[in-house]
């Protein structure tokens, strides 16, 4: 059966859509805000380093995603962000809107994210077969940068035109048209973790170890951590773009650059049933390697719209790659434990994020906008070689070869096999 004869599927992905299309608005308008109102890399630094910090964090939020009943989250995460979202241009009409309100309200919103990402791809292993992952993943990537395109490259024009705050409002009626389609879910659990447990912070405890162990005495740790340093180069893109934008022609230019971020994004997706042919380790190095030097380049070229598609071509790889890398974590993570390891991988691999926007923010003051912006190249390439450098990264197979024992991870016991040497 497809994946589109599911119907939990295609509600699941339509909800998902409409969703991250709501999360794509609300990121630029106010990521945009904060520099009119500001003034400076600074201020922008921050935000992208308070938006960032629920990331960081992730690791804490699985074992409670875990027990928490799913399709009420859903509908409530929506609805705060829409009532969240309202207040912004509600403010703004009296002239209260500051830069230190959009300070506050920013990693709230984050933050409301962090229930909602890891659940729906948990879902996933629940609502689908084992070999349909790929396909499910390559969908669920497909909507939300495909949605991050759409409206990043519109978001841009339409704050141009009519200005941030306005569109906000039409932010609020996409999140509440995706509460109304989670609120239809029909799911075959009411939890992702069902067993009976005994509701009290040791056991919450007990649960946020288990996801630990699983990931720190396994390969996982050693794959997350090379991303580590590639994300601190990244985060730092979060404090500096809009300026850097700014220079290159204003509000529509910043919406064209995270458009070209989310394209080649998004079209790399298409490519991950073509690269898990091959053996992953090969792919990952190729792949980081290729995209340091069209990054660089991106950066350095004086034309805007050369810039643009070298940009794009960047991440290509990154796309596939990612998508692959959930499929596998997907099928090997027993589904019991698959939120809370999804989240701390999440938090090991964009924990320095929020640091790298903080510092690009400061940095940038005294050395430009775009030498901060090339940063990333830098990042990817250091990916490129720890792969290459760690013989068990190098050696992975194909992704639909890869085994629990691959990574180190003994599925019948959290308590890791620790004598597998990496």
């Amino acid at each position: 059966m497809s994946i589109w004869e599911n119907p939990t599927y295609v509600q699941l992905f339509s909800a998902r859509l409409l969703s991250n299309a709501g999360d794509s608005l609300y990121a630029i308008a106010t990521m945009w805000l904060v520099h009119q109102l500001g003034g400076s890399t600074f201020y922008t630094g921050l935000a992208g380093f308070l938006v960032l910090i629920p990331n960081a964090l992730q690791m804490f939020f699985g074992p409670i995603v875990e027990r928490l009943p799913i399709k009420k989250t859903f509908v409530l995460t929506q609805l705060a962000q829409a009532i969240v979202v309202l207040f912004i241009p509600i403010v703004a009409h009296f002239n209260w809107l500051t830069v230190e309100f959009l300070l506050v309200i920013m990693p709230l919103l984050a933050l409301m994210n962090q229930l909602v990402f890891p659940m729906e791809s948990a879902l996933l292993p629940v609502i689908l077969e084992k070999e349909q992952l790929v396909k499910g993943n390559i969908a669920f990537s497909f909507a939300f940068h495909g949605m991050e395109l759409v409206f990043t490259t519109i978001a841009g024009l339409l704050i141009a035109t009519f200005g941030a705050t306005t569109i906000l409002l039409a932010d609020t009626v996409i999140f509440l048209a995706a509460m109304l389609i989670f609120s239809m879910l029909k799911l075959p659990i009411e939890r992702l973790n069902m067993e009976k447990q005994e509701s009290s912070f040791g056991e919450y405890g007990k649960q946020l170890k288990e996801g630990l162990h699983i990931v720190f005495r396994s390969l996982f740790f050693v794959a997350a951590l090379g991303g580590l340093i590639a994300n601190f180069a990244f985060g730092m893109v979060n404090g500096v773009l809009p300026d850097y934008a700014d220079h290159r022609g204003g509000a529509s230019v910043y919406g064209f650059y995270l458009a070209a971020l989310s394209f080649g994004i998004l079209i790399g997706t298409l490519f991950a049933s073509t690269i898990e042919r091959f053996p992953l380790g090969k792919v990952a190095v190729f792949s980081y390697a290729g995209s340091a030097a069209l990054w660089a380049s991106a950066i350095y070229v004086p034309n805007t719209y050369a810039s643009l598609i070298l940009l794009a071509l960047s991440l290509l790889p990154i796309g596939a790659t990612n998508v692959v890398m959930a499929a596998v974590v997907q099928s090997v993570v027993p589904t019991k434990y698959l939120a809370r390891v999804s989240t701390v991988l999440g938090s090991v691999s964009v924990g320095a994020m929020p640091l790298g926007s903080l510092i690009a923010g400061v940095l940038a003051l005294k050395i430009g906008s775009t030498h901060v912006l090339a940063s990333p190249a830098l990042g990817l390439l250091f990916i490129a070689f720890f792969w290459l450098l760690i013989p068990r990264l190098w050696k992975l197979p194909k992704s639909s070869e890869i085994q629990p024992e691959d990574f180190g991870l003994n599925i019948e016991n959290p308590q890791l096999d620790t004598s597998t040497s990496i």
